[in-house]
């Protein structure tokens, strides 16, 4: 395993390199929850945790044998998580859960637990999967409206637009 790090909170990215096997999923996963309390982000702790389970997990089952990047940054007021792996493969991040499904609900979750979602392919056949979250306090809005919620990227991935409900602690101060 390999892990790098930049120094400087407002720059500052994580790196892991892992092998594919789910034996190590729990390390990016501890990687995270590290980074989180480092940067006094815990109230993003649970969400991240599933994520980076999730798409390391679907990274795993994916490429099996080689090895997964995985990358906590942060930038420009958000929280950016990356899983890169070496498949060519882009998922179809489904739309809706469907409870008789044998598998595909890594993507849906992860895909509502980020403010942002989407996928990145590389030329080289790879692709990163990446989620982002704001900043915010815990008891902070996210975002204004859905309508002033911005889902471009400078990289032009994929992404899944979905509208953004209030976190459970704005519907209990309301």
């Amino acid at each position: 395993m390999t892990l790098a790090a930049i120094s400087g909170r407002d720059d500052l990215t994580y790196r892991l390199i892992v092998p594919a096997d789910v034996m190590t999923i729990p390390v990016p996963r501890k990687l995270a929850e590290i980074a989180l309390e480092n940067w006094q982000l815990t109230h993003l702790k649970m969400a991240v945790a599933t994520v980076v389970s999730e798409l390391v997990t679907n990274a795993c089952n994916e490429v099996p044998g080689t090895v997964i990047q995985t990358a906590l940054g942060l930038e420009g007021g958000w929280l950016r998580l990356e899983v890169r792996d070496c498949s060519p493969v882009i998922p179809k991040v489904p739309t809706e859960l469907r409870l008789d499904a044998i598998g595909g609900r890594g993507l849906w979750v992860a895909s509502h637990l980020a403010d942002k979602f989407g996928i990145d392919p590389h030329a080289d056949g790879g692709k990163t999967i990446w989620a982002m979250w704001l900043q915010d306090p815990p008891g902070g809005r996210c975002f204004p409206s859905a309508s002033q919620h911005p889902v471009s990227h400078p990289s032009g991935g994929k992404q899944v637009r979905r509208p953004v409900a209030p976190r459970a602690s704005e519907e209990e101060a309301e």
